[in-house]
């Protein structure tokens, strides 16, 4: 045959996707869907059996939201996705009608050239024979001209045909990109930062004020003011007398007296002054020190143990007027497409 089914194979491939692609979208909005009966579910509860913690709850809840928001954009995409691909089975019908035109065509005048040819075998021809001879040779040329006009028409339509399935295939894997994009570009965030506030909801269920202070947002969040909560003092801290450096002495070789020692980088005696004695034996007040042994190396006959101490600090108290999140959720939707 002298067309054969063009795109048959491909294009069925594409029918395949594009129903599949319908499908998964209809479950990602499926889920926004359960997404948004959660919020409300978990709001409904909250308001009833705890009050007080309804406005930290609502943080989860503008996470859940933002989610929800990009599940219902990327199934949209999607949806576009697969009428794009289904946008090209429509436009192969016209090229199947037009293969099988063709091919209806190109069989006819197989069939007239069979005939003309046995009736020009016959020698001498009948009256009705030569009538039937004319015939042939008038379809003849009908049918070879209309098979001409089919195939001038199928090679014009072909390359319009080649540059739609390109163009639609790029535009539906472009919606299905995007889709995921806005889906992906939250979703983990979002979910870290729900799971993080929940395990600082649980953490600090007796101090509810602490619960913002110990939570480091991950994604996008409301900004949350706690009211009618009294600043803490600020605790200044006593200024650090600087202490002149001691003139170093070398120490003889073989001396029994301890000498200047260069380790990498700074350089230590072996002595201790008194000052330095009683700093070490008495960190200042509020202050908890934990000794580390740095190393410990003999110098000839003298053997020397370099220490530092590791200051360990309280946390800091929480200062409810510190906004630790200036992120906007409406902005960060609307820079996605999400509204």
């Amino acid at each position: 045959m002298f067309i054969k089914n063009y795109l048959s194979s491909s294009v069925s491939d594409i029918d395949h996707l594009a129903s599949k692609m319908e499908a998964s979208a209809n479950d990602i909005k499926a889920q926004g869907s359960a997404f948004n009966m959660l919020c409300t579910s978990l709001m409904d509860l909250v308001n009833k059996e705890c009050q007080n913690y309804s406005e930290y709850f609502g943080r989860i809840v503008t996470n859940f939201n933002a989610i929800t928001n990009a599940y219902y954009k990327c199934a949209d995409l999607h949806l576009r996705a697969a009428d794009d691909l289904k946008d090209i089975s429509t436009r192969r019908a016209v090229v199947q009608r037009m293969e099988k035109d063709i091919d209806t065509t190109r069989k006819k005048l197989d069939a007239v050239v069979v005939k003309q040819t046995s009736l020009e075998a016959i020698n001498p021809l009948t009256p009705s024979q030569m009538n039937q001879l004319q015939e042939a040779k008038t379809m003849k040329v009908e049918l070879a001209t209309q098979l001409k006009g089919l195939l001038v028409a199928f090679q014009e339509y072909k390359p319009k045909f080649d540059k739609f399935v390109f163009n639609r295939v790029k535009s539906a894997y472009e919606h299905y990109g995007q889709g995921l994009e806005i889906k992906g570009s939250l979703e983990l965030s979002m979910y870290n930062s729900v799971m993080i506030l929940f395990r600082s909801i649980r953490d600090h269920a007796k101090n509810p004020q602490q619960i913002i202070s110990s939570y480091k947002p991950q994604g996008v969040q409301p900004d949350i003011v706690v009211k009618d909560t009294p600043n803490p003092a600020p605790q200044e801290e006593a200024p650090k007398k600087k202490k002149a450096p001691a003139k170093k002495k070398p120490r003889p070789k073989n001396s029994g007296e301890p000498g200047e020692i260069e380790i990498k980088g700074f350089m230590y005696d072996g002595k201790m002054d008194e000052e330095e004695k009683q700093q070490n034996n008495h960190p200042n007040e509020g202050e908890k020190t934990e000794n580390k042994d740095l190393f410990t190396f003999d110098d000839e006959d003298k053997e020397f143990n370099v220490s530092y101490q590791v200051k360990k600090q309280e946390p800091e108290p929480f200062n409810p007027e510190i906004d630790e999140s200036k992120l906007d959720v409406n902005e960060i939707a609307k820079e996605l497409n999400l509204e």
